[in-house]
């Protein structure tokens, strides 16, 4: 996305410090650190946000009643969710998958190769 425009903003949501500094890391290398801001998910509820593409690390802790508020503070065109255990046992992935439904399911033994 950002190869085709570069004017296009992406906002990665991280639920610790640990992983914003690896995809920051990861990003720097791939040369995107300027058009991608990545924020730890207690920082993006407290205020509005605006973005191209929203990706949220980890996206199954959304379901939790505070975190799920990333959902309403910001404004995004797309949205991409990652995480390896999507279904909760309180069933709240179900909120989740209003606002990002699953769109790829990749099998453990695929992950293991790749």
């Amino acid at each position: 996305m950002l190869k085709s425009s570069s004017q296009r903003r992406v906002l990665i949501v991280v639920p610790t410090t640990l992983l914003r500094e690896q995809w920051t890391e990861q990003l720097d290398s791939w040369g995107f650190s300027l058009n991608c801001e990545v924020q730890v998910i207690n920082t993006v509820i407290t205020r509005d946000w605006t973005t191209d593409l929203l990706i949220i690390d980890e996206i199954h802790r959304t379901g939790a009643s505070e975190l799920s508020k990333v959902f309403r503070r910001v404004t995004y065109k797309l949205i991409l969710g990652l995480t390896a255990t999507f279904e909760r046992l309180d069933g709240r992935h179900e909120l989740i998958q209003k606002y990002c439904p699953i769109c790829d399911v990749v099998p453990i033994t695929e992950c293991l190769l790749n």
